[in-house]
C-alpha cells in the first residue's frame, strides 16, 4: 500500500543525528532514501540505535573529497526530490555540492541544510552537538 511520501526520492549525506531522523522520517513514510556514508561508514553505526536510525534506507560509502565519488552524487542529484547534509557552512561549496550546483541541474530539488547555528552568524563556523548549541543560548 502506498505511503505518503512514496515515489520520493532522497540523499541522505549526513552523518549527524539530527540529519538521520530527517532521512528516517522520510524513510518511514515511503521515500525512497539513499544514504551516503564517508569511507568506513558514518560514525553513527557506532550507536546501539544505529538499525532504528537507518532503518529503510539504502546505503553507499564515497569519499566525497574524490572527484570519481562526488560524480556519483551529481548524477544522483539530478534525479532526487530531497537532499540533506548536516555541514557547517561552506563545506557543501568546497565539496561541489552546495545549494546553487545541484539546483542548476535539478530546478526542483528540496536541498535541506541543517546547520546548528544558521549560515549568517558569528557562530556559524561551529559543529552544532547539544552541548555547544546549549552554552550559546
Amino acid at each position: 500500500m502506498p505511503s505518503a511520501l512514496t515515489g520520493l526520492r532522497a540523499l541522505d549525506l549526513s552523518t549527524t543525528l539530527a540529519g538521520a531522523h530527517v532521512g528516517q522520517l522520510l524513510a518511514d513514510y515511503g521515500a525512497e532514501v539513499v544514504q551516503i556514508e564517508p569511507p568506513g561508514g558514518s560514525p553513527l553505526r557506532a550507536e546501539a540505535a544505529w538499525p532504528f536510525w537507518a532503518r529503510g534506507k539504502k546505503s553507499i560509502a564515497l569519499d566525497l573529497k574524490r572527484p570519481s565519488d562526488r560524480d556519483v552524487v551529481l548524477g544522483l542529484a539530478r534525479e532526487l526530490d530531497v537532499l540533506v547534509e548536516t555541514w557547517r557552512p561552506g563545506v557543501a561549496e568546497r565539496l561541489g555540492l552546495g545549494f546553487e550546483e545541484l539546483a542548476a541541474a535539478n530546478p526542483r530539488l528540496v536541498y535541506a541544510s541543517i546547520t546548528g547555528f544558521g549560515r549568517n552568524n558569528p557562530f556559524s563556523r561551529l559543529q552544532g552537538y547539544e552541548g555547544v548549541v546549549m552554552a550559546k543560548l
